[in-house]
């Protein structure tokens, strides 16, 4: 059996220490919030040009709003709050990606789309 390089063996032990913590339960994670955004060509784009993510999310929470129709100028489309527990960053660019090559079509068009908010009022970037 040979001896660990020093890479290695710092390798082992940061793997070491990730393992030794504890793994929070459920109700220690945070809330992740989301806006949806879906509807006909462009509802994506139009949604983007004209709001601001975080403010449409306080507005509609300010309202008791869950889910908005938004009819204006040609454009119709549905803004949707959606919560979530425990998601890391890898899973929220998997998302993205599935969404952006789902169909050509819906790349080219933004139909949907999904933002990062938060209750605090400082918006993520997702």
């Amino acid at each position: 059996m040979r001896d660990l390089t020093d890479e290695e063996r710092k390798d082992y032990n940061e793997s070491l220490d990730r393992l030794s913590k504890p793994i929070p339960s459920p109700f220690e994670v945070s809330k992740r919030v989301f806006l949806y955004v879906s509807g006909e060509e462009y509802s994506a784009d139009y949604f983007e040009r004209h709001y601001e993510a975080q403010s449409f999310y306080e507005e509609m929470v300010r309202k008791g709003k869950r889910a908005q129709i938004v009819e204006e100028n040609g454009y119709y489309f549905t803004v949707k709050i959606k919560e979530f527990g425990a998601i890391d960053d890898t899973f929220i660019t998997f998302v993205r990606e599935i969404m952006d090559t789902d169909s050509g079509d819906a790349l080219m068009e933004r139909q949907k789309e999904f933002y990062e908010v938060t209750m605090n009022g400082e918006a993520n970037d997702a």
